[in-house]
């Protein structure tokens, strides 16, 4: 039990923790093609030929996020596309899950896809993601100190993904899967939230303007340098 407190102490106190714990809570969630969403899937009409369909372009998504992952990472570092990716995810299962309550009373097959078409398009922001907070974590963790961090890390995301198990056991009809869809949903934003703050208070703010628009001064200057002498404003008429 000390060694447990001694590890979850330095796992919450770590400068690591937000980006670790926001890419473990993503386990909370039931928008994969596991059980839990291939059973209700069948349930609303899906033939098992089109669930196998949408497994395997998700598939295809998530080792594409193999390559955009290292490439985006090369190009704004891990941190920048870390929240590039959750926004990413975060995006397409808010347009999915309000397509599918639009829907849901309608038409349960056009809502189920919406639902899919929005877990399969997160795909590539959930691998990036989680590409990229690994990196983090390699580079801020100390040597020594990685097997406690990763271990407990470990840890919170069996914790989530039973809860997830868990959701659906409680909630376990068919039509009672939007309730823990929604949860899952919510999960994602919340991750999102974090991972936005730690951006904040690493790089101290959240959009990168660009220079021009960050600094109007400088627009100032170079326009002084580009038109010169006060003959040179006159022939341009400034």
């Amino acid at each position: 039990m000390a060694r447990l407190g001694r590890d979850s102490k330095l796992y919450f106190k770590h400068q690591a923790f937000i980006p670790s714990f926001a890419c473990a809570l993503l386990y909370l969630t039931v928008l994969s093609f596991s059980g839990q969403m291939v059973t209700y899937l069948l349930s609303s009409g899906y033939t098992s030929s089109q669930v196998a369909v949408a497994r395997t372009v998700s598939v295809g998504f998530e080792v594409l996020a193999t390559w955009i992952g290292p490439w985006l990472m090369g190009r704004i570092g891990p941190v920048r596309a870390g929240l590039w990716f959750v926004s990413w995810q975060s995006g397409c299962l808010l347009g999915g899950m309000a397509v599918f309550w639009r829907l849901k009373q309608d038409d349960c097959v056009l809502s189920a896809s919406a639902l899919v078409a929005g877990t399969i398009l997160s795909r590539l922001g959930l691998w990036g993601f989680d590409l990229c907070t690994q990196i983090i974590i390699q580079e801020d963790v100390e040597e020594e100190k990685r097997g406690a961090f990763s271990a407990t890390e470990s840890a919170w995301q069996s914790t989530f993904e039973m809860c997830s198990y868990m959701s659906t056991i409680v909630l376990s009809r068919p039509d009672q899967f939007s309730y823990p869809a929604s949860g899952s949903v919510l999960a994602v934003v919340g991750a999102w939230a974090m991972y936005t703050r730690f951006v904040v208070e690493r790089r101290g703010h959240l959009i990168h303007w660009p220079s021009c628009v960050a600094a109007p001064e400088k627009m100032a200057e170079s326009r002084e340098r580009l038109l010169g002498s006060p003959e040179r404003r006159s022939l341009y008429g400034v």
